[in-house]
């Protein structure tokens, strides 16, 4: 009786062990709020970096001004070939959350060390511009999969270049005045 139950107890483990040694990541993300490159296959957890905003005036407000999202370095770590299919994926906490109305996708541009995505601009009384909301955010469609992942697929195919998903449920705050966003930043080529 007693080998029985050892026997048992055994195989149980060996059942758990071999279950979780077989989790390539293609099953979904592990770490909660965290996005992921999703192949068929396997995942690929994408870079994560912090990041600041700052308004910029042209012509001491006369011109305009930009309140934009910037972050340290010029290309991010994670690379994408523009040929694949490009999606990501990511596990929310709370199952009944659409994603969509927490994450935005930008689009970058490296100058002088930096890497910048214009959040919204506006035109001032002597610029012939007009004021415009989330000008480098890109589209993207939401499918669900299982209770708590879902699949990110952009709208439209991705040009070369920088990219970074803007999780808003993420902000930390520094100090009184200083706010910083986490992003999770791929490039593509």
């Amino acid at each position: 009786m007693k080998s029985l139950t050892l026997n048992l107890i055994f195989l149980l483990f060996i059942h758990c062990v071999a279950a979780q040694s077989n989790n390539s990541g293609a099953s979904g993300p592990v770490i909660l709020n965290h996005i992921y490159y999703f192949r068929p296959d396997s995942l690929t957890a994408l870079e994560q970096t912090d990041s600041h905003t700052e308004s910029k005036t042209k012509g001491m407000g006369y011109g305009g001004s930009e309140y934009e999202l910037i972050m340290d370095g010029l290309k991010s770590m994670t690379r994408i070939k523009a040929s694949d299919s490009i999606r990501f994926t990511i596990k929310v906490g709370m199952a009944m959350m659409d994603p969509s109305m927490m994450i935005k996708l930008y689009r970058f541009d490296a100058k002088k060390g930096k890497r910048e995505a214009v959040m919204s601009s506006m035109g001032g009384p002597y610029s012939h511009t007009k004021s415009t909301e989330n000008i480098d955010e890109i589209n993207f469609n939401v499918e669900k999969s299982g209770t708590d992942n879902f699949i990110i697929i952009p709208v439209a195919r991705l040009a070369p270049g920088e990219y970074g998903f803007m999780n808003m449920m993420m902000v930390k705050m520094q100090g009184s005045r200083s706010v910083t966003y986490p992003l999770f930043t791929f490039g593509v080529d």
